[in-house]
């Protein structure tokens, strides 16, 4: 009877474990990517660029400063380094402002986004060397974000902006990507990014 009783609380254990995997798994809580975790036949390559959603108020902003398509609020370039998908970015935070680089799983953590998307760009083998070289001098320099959104300085720059200053000097064509204009202000807002006739989807998601 102890042993019979032994092997059902057992299994009432398992079936436990197994539906708590379940849920957390449909849920996204703990996978490594939120909403879902990227096919197999979908593969990042360097150079694409990552884009996601984030939470709270400035986020808010910066989708509302993307007049054609508010979807993403923050952007970066992919880097492989030993077979991981890492992701560099421009953002400010409450103790830094300098560019870094972290695992593509953080960047689309619960915690920091609510949905993401990766673009692949056309450029060619060559163009790619030239901005993988440029993101690891920049990572080393430390560059500093810009409170300011000043297109016409680069020595502290923005996220978009950023990323837009590495495919000119790469592709040696200043109007590779769109810029928005509202009135007085020209900016580099995450949807010029994408939309226009470099960029192709690669995979999206949300949360």
């Amino acid at each position: 009877m102890a042993i019979r009783l032994s092997r059902f609380v057992l299994i009432i254990v398992a079936v436990i474990v197994v539906n708590v995997v379940l849920i957390f798994t449909v849920s996204g809580v703990g996978s490594v990517y939120p909403s879902t975790v990227i096919a197999e036949n979908v593969k990042l390559q360097e150079g694409d660029l990552v884009f996601r959603s984030g939470h709270g108020i400035i986020s808010d902003w910066f989708r509302r400063c993307c007049l054609e398509d508010p979807s993403f609020s923050h952007a970066g370039i992919l880097i492989k380094k030993n077979d991981a998908d890492f992701v560099v970015h421009l953002q400010q935070t409450a103790s830094d402002g300098s560019l870094k680089m972290e695992k593509l799983s953080d960047f689309w953590s619960d915690r920091t986004c609510k949905g993401g998307a990766v673009y692949r760009l056309d450029i060619s083998d060559v163009e790619l060397e030239k901005v993988k070289s440029e993101v690891m001098v920049d990572l080393q320099n430390g560059v500093q974000f810009d409170e300011n959104f000043n297109l016409d300085d680069d020595t502290k720059m923005y996220c978009s902006e950023w990323i837009r200053n590495k495919l000119i000097h790469s592709t040696g064509d200043p109007s590779y990507f769109p810029i928005t204009n509202a009135g007085d202000f020209v900016y580099i807002a995450p949807d010029n990014l994408y939309l226009n006739n470099h960029a192709q989807l690669i995979y999206k998601f949300k949360n």
